[in-house]
């Protein structure tokens, strides 16, 4: 699962939104599904490489600014509780994740800033 996740995460993260277009279009709604279940409940190490993938997608890929269809998507399968979650855990390179993650959400659209309330995000 590790190694899966962390070539999705290479893949996605290529810079332009072609190879994430290229890996939603080869897998559809079944990686979907599959990804945000392993962000909630896999073992560290794989959330982490999911937590790439997951960031990348919705960026729109490497480089990009956030794609708002793949950030609402996101947000109703619970990215925003999972990211809030794994910021939570003292580990520098995911903490930083995370707050990149949540930041690109707010950026691209602050309705989600009520979400990130709700998950206790803000204190």
């Amino acid at each position: 699962k590790k190694d899966g996740a962390f070539a999705l995460s290479n893949i996605t993260g290529l810079r332009g939104p072609e190879a994430v277009a290229l890996v939603s279009s080869s897998c559809g709604a079944w990686l979907d599904n599959v990804l945000f279940h392993l962000l909630e409940c896999a073992a560290f190490d794989v959330k982490r490489e999911v937590a790439y993938t997951v960031a990348n997608i919705c960026a729109g890929g490497g480089g990009m600014h956030g794609d708002p269809a793949a950030i609402a998507n996101a947000v109703r399968k619970g990215a925003i509780r999972a990211f809030i979650k794994l910021i939570q855990i003292r580990d520098a390179e995911v903490i930083g994740l995370g707050l990149q993650f949540l930041e690109m959400v707010l950026r691209v659209d602050r309705r989600y800033a009520a979400v990130v309330e709700e998950e206790d995000g803000v204190e």
